[in-house]
């Protein structure tokens, strides 16, 4: 580790790594933040960020309070006596307890606190970029909970292919009767987990509330920011890239024409009955999702701590 400078306070040991050339007092601040029982918040609170009166900045101190016990949690050694941080640069830390303050919805805070926590562990690379923090202030509670319902559904894909792929048939033959009964047992329990798994991505639709969008307007803010697009429309032809017959290339230059239209267009729904599935596990079970995590969506969600 990089030099660092043990305090005690409170009964808790905080270790403050410094091995991104922060100043000293950036960590001795957070660390007293991030200690239990927190309570020296007043002080970042005051007419400088803008407050008009002591209910709000009153509101501003519990979510900032709240945010803070939620990153605490989030840290790999919460539940350890050694606490270790790498602190954000004062401007960073500033951008961070700022948001955490202004996040009244659960859901939204919990990906600030995420950011937060994933910027100060020691071994992390993640740094709060400006882009992550401008998308966390643009997120409404409905943003939030679809985002994490994909990323939920995406880790429930990870989980369920590790267990389908370890019961694969093998292309060994002939199987002894006790190799296939014991192959046919294991695909028996693969289609339960998967069954399981939709069951939990389906139940957490509910609980957000996602099931019942029927405008166009809910992915509005997601995909603008980059964070979604749409999956793939079902039926999309594919072409040999080494075909040079003019019916192929008019036809790709039609299916191009028609993805283009596709990815243009907001879905209405976000689950749908149709066979544009985001999930698709190895038993051909499937979770309907109309839209997937981009490239710099799978970013700020790994970053946000959901992948």
């Amino acid at each position: 580790m990089a030099e660092g400078e043990k305090k005690e306070r409170a009964g808790v040991s905080v270790d403050i790594s410094l091995g991104k050339g922060i100043d000293k007092s950036v960590g001795e601040i957070l660390t007293s933040l991030l200690k239990p029982g927190a309570t020296e918040l007043g002080n970042l609170f005051g007419d400088g960020i803008g407050l008009i009166s002591d209910k709000i900045r009153i509101k501003r101190e519990l979510n900032a309070k709240l945010g803070l016990e939620q990153v605490r949690k989030k840290l790999p050694q919460a539940d350890a006596e050694l606490i270790e941080v790498t602190p954000p640069s004062t401007e960073e830390l500033y951008l961070l307890i700022a948001g955490l303050s202004l996040a009244d919805d659960i859901n939204v805070r919990d990906l600030w606190a995420g950011l937060f926590a994933k910027s100060i562990e020691v071994n992390s690379k993640i740094n709060a970029e400006r882009s992550y923090i401008s998308i966390l202030q643009s997120l409404s509670p409905m943003d939030a909970k679809i985002i994490d319902l994909i990323t939920f559904t995406v880790r429930t894909e990870r989980e369920i292919n590790v267990v389908t792929r370890q019961v694969l048939r093998p292309n060994i033959k002939p199987l002894t009767a006790e190799a296939s009964a014991a192959i046919e047992n294991a695909e028996a329990e693969s289609r339960k987990l998967c069954e399981a798994a939709i069951r939990n991505v389906q139940e957490l639709a509910v609980r957000h509330g996602l099931t019942s969008l029927s405008s166009v307007e809910w992915s509005g803010n997601l995909m603008r920011q980059g964070i979604i697009e749409r999956s793939p429309p079902p039926g999309l032809p594919m072409f040999g890239m080494n075909s040079n017959s003019l019916d192929d290339m008019q036809r790709k230059i039609a299916g191009l024409s028609e993805l283009a239209k596709w990815n243009s267009t907001a879905p209405k729904e976000l689950l749908s009955n149709n066979n544009s599935a985001h999930l698709v596990l190895h038993t051909g079970t499937a979770i309907l999702l109309q839209v997937r995590l981009t490239r710099f969506g799978k970013q700020f969600a790994e970053a946000c701590g959901l992948l």
